[in-house]
C-alpha cells in the first residue's frame, strides 16, 4: 500500500515540477533573448560609432557634368523681389510668373524661402535645369536618429559688372563648379565631412542591421521644424512632412564673389531612425521556449508512463488491497444494517416464528450480497421494512435531504422555479422525517430536479 501511495504521489510531483517548469523555462527564455539583445545593441551601436569616426556628418556628391540652363524674366524676379516683407500674397503670383511646367519646382520654392532683396544687383538670372551636381550629408543628430540631406543649385544670377569685368566672369557651369568646391572644402558648416568615398560608407549605414537592430527609414520631415521657411537643425527630429507644404523642410542659401551668386537648395530627404525587431526577438524568444520545453514534454511522459505501468503491476500485486479501498468507497454499513435488522435473535424475545422465519430467509440472502452492490441493498431493505415491520436510522438521511434542498439556496440569486421545487420537497422531508423511504425518493428528486 506504501508503495501504491509512493507512486501516486511521484506521478503528482512530477506533474507538479512539469507545470511549474514552463515558468521557468519562460524565464529562461527571457533571459536569453535579453542577453542575445544585449548582444545585438551593442554590435549595433559600435558599427554606427566606427561608420562616423567619431563624428556627426558624413558628406559625398554625384557629379553629373555640365548643365543647362533657362534664362528668366528679370522684371518678373524684380517685381517679387520688391514686395513687401510678410505679403504672403506673392505665392500664388511666384506660381504664375515661375510655373512648374516651364522651371523645375525649385525655382518657385526659392523665391518662397527667400526674403525681399536678395535678387538685388542682379543682371541676369538663369535657372538650373538639369542639376549639375548633387551633395548628399547623412547627419546623425541624436544616438538613435539619422537623416539624409540633399544639396542641389537652383539658379545661377550674373551681378551688374562693367564691360571689362565680363570678360573675365565665369561661365554658368564654372559658378556652379565653384560653389560645388565651396560647400565641401571652405564651408565652415561642412568643412572636414567630405569625402568621395563616403558614399560607400553612408550605403554601408543605411544598410546596417543585425538580428534585432536595424535603421528604419521614414521619408520627409515635419514642417514643425521650419523657422521662417528654413530648415532647423536644432529643432529636427525626423517626423513626416505635410506633402501639401512646398517648403516644408527647404532651405535656400547662396554662395556669391563679385561676378555671381549661385542660389542652392539644402533638403533632408529621409529621416532613419534606429528601430527594434520584436519580430525576431519573439521569434527566438519562442523557438528557445519550445526547444527546451520539448525536451522536458518527452521525458515527462516517459517518467509518467513507465510510473503508470509500476503502478498496475502494484495494482495487479496488492489486489486485495485495492478491494479494500473499493470497500472503503462504498461502506458496508447498510449492509451491516440490514443484517442486524433481520437477525432472528430480534424475534425470539418474546418468540415470534412467523418473523424468525422469514428474518432467517432474509439474513441468508443479505448475507450473499457484495457490500458495493448498493441498489440490492436498498430492494431488500424494503422487504425488511415491509416484511418485519422495522425501522431504519433516518436522521442522517433526513438532514442530507433539508440541506440539499433548502430554499435559501435559490433566493440569490433568484429562482422562481427551483425555489418552489425546494420548498415543496423541504416541506415534504419535514413531513416524512422517520420515513426512510420516502426520504430515499425526496434526495432522487433533488438530484433530478434541483441538480441538474
Amino acid at each position: 500500500m506504501k508503495k501504491i501511495l509512493f507512486v501516486i504521489l511521484a506521478i503528482i510531483a512530477m506533474t507538479y515540477c512539469y507545470i511549474y517548469s514552463k515558468k521557468v523555462v519562460y524565464k529562461l527564455s527571457i533571459d536569453f533573448v535579453e542577453k542575445e539583445k544585449l548582444k545585438c545593441e551593442d554590435d549595433f551601436y559600435t558599427k554606427l560609432e566606427q561608420a562616423f569616426m567619431n563624428g556627426s556628418r558624413l558628406m559625398y556628391s554625384i557629379e553629373n557634368g555640365n548643365s543647362s540652363y533657362t534664362i528668366m524674366d528679370m522684371e518678373a524676379v524684380q517685381r517679387i523681389d520688391d514686395r513687401k516683407l510678410g505679403d504672403i500674397d506673392y505665392y500664388s503670383l511666384t506660381e504664375l510668373l515661375f510655373p512648374y511646367g516651364r522651371y523645375q519646382y525649385l525655382v518657385s520654392t526659392m523665391f518662397k524661402c527667400l526674403k525681399p532683396g536678395n535678387f538685388k544687383g542682379l543682371e541676369k538670372l538663369y535657372a538650373v535645369k538639369e542639376t549639375p551636381w548633387e551633395i548628399y550629408m547623412l547627419n546623425r543628430t541624436e544616438k538613435d536618429k539619422l537623416f539624409l540631406v540633399k544639396f542641389q543649385p537652383v539658379a545661377v544670377g550674373y551681378l551688374h559688372v562693367n564691360q571689362y569685368m565680363k570678360a573675365w566672369r565665369p561661365s554658368l557651369n564654372e559658378s556652379c563648379e565653384d560653389a560645388f568646391k565651396y560647400i565641401i572644402n571652405e564651408d565652415k558648416n561642412y568643412k572636414g565631412c567630405y569625402a568621395p568615398e563616403n558614399m560607400h560608407l553612408v550605403q554601408k549605414i543605411l544598410s546596417l542591421y543585425n538580428k534585432y537592430y536595424y535603421l528604419e527609414e521614414d521619408e520627409g520631415i515635419d514642417d514643425r521644424f521650419i523657422v521662417n521657411s528654413f530648415f532647423s537643425y536644432d529643432k529636427y527630429e525626423g517626423v513626416n512632412s505635410l506633402e501639401n507644404n512646398p517648403l516644408a523642410g527647404h532651405q535656400i542659401s547662396l554662395i556669391y564673389n563679385n561676378y555671381y551668386r549661385v542660389y542652392y537648395d539644402i533638403y533632408p530627404l529621409h529621416t532613419y531612425e534606429v528601430d527594434f525587431n520584436y519580430y525576431n526577438y519573439n521569434r527566438d524568444r519562442s523557438d528557445f521556449y519550445d526547444r527546451y520545453m520539448s525536451i522536458l514534454r518527452i521525458v515527462y511522459i516517459i517518467l509518467i508512463i513507465l510510473m503508470g505501468l509500476y503502478l498496475i503491476l502494484l495494482t495487479i500485486k496488492y489486489k486485495s488491497i485495492f478491494l479494500n479501498v473499493q470497500n472503503a468507497l462504498f461502506p458496508k454499513s447498510l449492509k451491516k444494517e440490514l443484517l442486524l435488522k433481520c437477525n432472528p435473535k430480534q424475534f425470539m424475545n418474546p418468540l415470534n416464528s412467523d418473523l424468525v422465519a422469514k428474518s432467517n430467509n432474509l439474513y441468508a440472502e443479505i448475507k450473499n450480497i457484495a457490500p458495493s452492490d448498493k441498489k440490492t441493498l436498498l430492494l431488500y431493505r424494503k422487504k425488511v421494512i415491509s416484511e418485519l415491520g422495522v425501522t431504519f436510522e433516518a436522521s442522517p438521511l433526513l438532514k442530507k435531504v433539508l440541506k440539499k434542498s433548502n430554499p435559501k439556496k435559490y433566493l440569490r440569486p433568484y429562482n422562481p422555479d427551483k425555489l418552489a421545487i425546494a420548498n415543496d420537497i423541504y416541506s415534504k422531508a419535514i413531513e416524512h422525517k422517520e420515513d426512510i423511504e420516502f426520504l430515499e425518493e425526496l434526495l432522487e428528486r433533488i438530484k433530478k430536479e434541483l441538480e441538474e
